[in-house]
């Protein structure tokens, strides 16, 4: 049939010479229809995570913006200069606009109504590089503790499991907030975190939500140390 078949015999002994028969024939069999419902759901969560994953979008060798590359370079060039590994609130805030991220003094929620705290970190795996993991900041993070990972890049489609694994759909609806803004957020920080081989650490909480754009309100960025080589950067 060209689908996955997989068969459930009630039958214990009585039911061994069917079992052995559908397994030669390389079609699995389970003793209950739970276990055989609970192994469909599997296979279908594998197949998807698969498609996810060939969703991944190639960032490498598809060229940054001369604007991209010049904000990051200058960002470089600094902290070499001063011995530095944190970035400064400036050069935070110049990367974070280079990716289409305005940052704003004061909190988002009193420049506008329906704003939604969000905290967003990107640390080094020592077996996968880089992850993102979003999750509620500031003090709805009481009322939502979970937090989602994804692997950068991203692109809409990932950064949109990711928002519905955090949670933190319901708040954004509640907000009036359109999911895409969130996606495109995330996609846009992936990209950063991607095409910035030096970054070690970046941290926003709280990063605001609204309808007027995303707005970092208190965000910091960690470098590998300089002494440490490109060539054994993540």
């Amino acid at each position: 049939t060209g689908k996955p078949l997989l068969a459930s015999f009630l039958g214990g002994r009585e039911a061994a010479g069917g079992v052995a028969i559908l397994n030669e024939a390389g079609i699995p069999t389970v003793p209950y229809p739970d276990t055989a419902a609970r192994s469909f759901t599997y296979m279908v969560r594998f197949a998807r995570n698969l498609a996810n994953l060939y969703e991944t979008p190639q960032i490498a060798g598809r060229g940054m913006s001369e604007e991209r590359l010049a904000v990051l370079g200058a960002a470089l060039d600094s902290a070499r200069a001063g011995g530095r590994e944190d970035l400064t609130s400036g050069e935070v805030a110049s990367l974070l606009r280079a990716y289409g991220l305005a940052a704003i003094r004061g909190a988002a929620s009193e420049l506008h109504e329906g704003a939604v705290p969000l905290r967003i970190v990107s640390r080094v795996d020592p077996q996968f590089g880089p992850v993102l993991a979003l999750s509620a900041g500031g003090g709805l993070r009481t009322f939502l503790p979970g937090e989602s990972l994804g692997l950068p890049p991203l692109n809409s489609t990932l950064a949109r499991l990711m928002v519905d694994r955090s949670g933190l759909r319901p708040a954004l609806v509640r907000a009036s907030l359109p999911i895409e803004a969130m996606e495109g957020a995330l996609v846009r920080l992936s990209a950063l975190v991607s095409e910035f081989g030096r970054l070690r650490e970046l941290v926003l909480d709280p990063a605001w939500l609204a309808r007027g754009g995303h707005y970092p309100d208190n965000s910091a960025m960690t470098l590998h140390p300089i002494s440490q080589p490109d060539s054994s950067l993540p």
